[in-house]
């Protein structure tokens, strides 16, 4: 089974989809600093918050 994982920094989300005979199924949407355990990685947490870059990182890179 396939899986994708589609991260989007500025919204702060991460989506999970799972291919399906018919096409991409969403099966999960995450966001800001939730801890998740998404699949196919169920059996890890990852806290979502590690993935964004800090306020004033975003500002000095911008």
């Amino acid at each position: 089974m396939a899986h994708a994982w589609m991260v989007e920094p500025r919204t702060q989300t991460l989506e999970v989809f799972r291919r399906e005979p018919v096409g991409w199924l969403l099966t999960a949407t995450h966001g800001n600093g939730e801890v998740v355990r998404a699949e196919p990685f169920d059996a890890v947490p990852l806290g979502l918050g590690s993935l964004w870059l800090g306020r004033g990182e975003a500002q000095a890179r911008a």
